[in-house]
């Protein structure tokens, strides 16, 4: 079982759904040529030929949800992407009722803080393995819009967790002599280790925050492989970032337009990993003995070498300074992860193996993104 979000285009009112999707579903251009509007995402989800069933929340028909959940999403007109695609996928020997694919949906919506707000959810038979999509209202009906904070290792804690109760997950893989499993978690697992290298034998703890929870808990799955004599691999990446990234495209407007301050003295560290060097570090990874390892660059920075190296390479102005105590003002519960500082060694990997990040550093990379986002035109609104 697996999960995926498909974000809407970002700087739009209506529920635009983007694709970002699994490329081997056959679906994917389908899915690419979904309406722009709400009501041409829940007519795609619940079309006949592909929808198998539908399931409402919050809202009377399929024919009238796109006007109720355009009515609901009105109510904050902060919030400029109220879609929430989520895809819930099966593999082939996981078979669900429809009342555990409902319920499946609704602990996802209900982990990531959206427990009252409405959906259309459509059952898919439509490529091989069965799945459902899901296409939600961020805005609830108190008008306020959640934030998707960490619904990515939100929805894989949720998922682990389904698999296990159900007996999926591991236990799959070890009745299908499944050998290797690699799992991907996340830097900020660590305790704040400040300006101290940071290795896979420091502490964790990720400081309390509950997704890092959820993260570290995820990281169980794998050593139950290990322990059952197969290969799990956990690896702990880095912030990921590339030309390709919709997050880093933002990262690069914002600190063009001074938009994205310093905030205190910005010495925390800040892992990252350029994508491609981040795949390849899973190729590598396969053939190493089952265990934790970093995958970062070779230097990492502090964030405010990380916005001045960016706004160097954009022969931009220097990012404003603000002071600290703004930080959980201006940015709310996230600056506890922001102001995290992970200063974490990738010795091990490339001692194992014969990985080594080709961007060394954002000393490097931030030029390179500039050049790649230069050279290429902006994606469409």
């Amino acid at each position: 079982m697996i999960t995926k979000s498909v974000p809407a285009r970002a700087h739009t009112r209506t529920f635009a759904i983007g694709v970002d999707y699994i490329t081997e579903h056959r679906h994917q251009r389908a899915v690419a040529a979904a309406g722009r509007t709400f009501e041409g995402g829940v007519a795609y989800a619940s079309a006949e030929g592909k929808a198998e069933w539908v399931h409402l929340r919050g809202v009377l028909s399929v024919e009238t949800a796109p006007i109720e959940m355009e009515a609901v999403a009105a109510l904050s007109r902060r919030c400029r992407d109220p879609v929430y695609h989520m895809i819930v996928a099966y593999a082939k020997h996981e078979r669900p009722t429809r009342e555990q694919v409902v319920s499946d949906a609704e602990r996802h919506l209900k982990a990531i803080g959206m427990s009252d707000h409405q959906y259309v959810l459509a059952a898919h038979k439509d490529t091989d393995d069965f799945h459902a999509h899901v296409i939600a209202n961020r805005i609830g009906p108190d008008g306020r819009a959640n934030d998707l904070w960490h619904e990515r290792i939100i929805r894989e804690r949720v998922c682990a967790e389904i698999a296990a109760e159900r007996g999926w997950g591991i236990d799959a893989m070890l009745q299908e002599e499944v050998g290797t499993y690699v799992h991907e978690s996340f830097y900020a697992v660590y305790r704040d280790g400040g300006d101290a290298v940071v290795t896979e034998t420091s502490p964790t703890g990720g400081g309390g925050i509950e997704p890092m929870r959820a993260a570290l808990e995820g990281e169980n799955e794998p050593a139950r492989l290990t322990a059952q004599g197969g290969q799990g691999i956990v690896l702990r990446f880095g912030g990921f970032y590339s030309a390709e990234a919709p997050s880093t495209r933002i990262t690069v407007d914002l600190v063009r337009k001074r938009m994205l301050p310093r905030i205190g003295r910005g010495t925390f560290y800040l892992p990252a990993i350029y994508v491609e060097d981040a795949a390849s570090a899973v190729v590598a990874a396969l053939s190493s003995p089952a265990g934790v390892y970093n995958v970062c660059d070779d230097d990492p920075v502090t964030f405010a070498t990380y916005l001045d190296e960016l706004a160097k390479a954009l022969a931009a102005k220097p990012p404003l300074h603000l002071p600290e105590f703004l930080g959980p003002v201006l940015v709310g519960y996230p600056w506890r992860v922001m102001s995290h500082s992970v200063r974490m060694s990738n010795a091990r990997l490339k001692q194992i193996t014969a990985w080594k990040p080709q961007v060394e550093s954002v000393r490097e990379g931030w030029p390179l993104i500039v050049s790649l986002l230069a050279s290429k035109p902006a994606p469409n609104p």
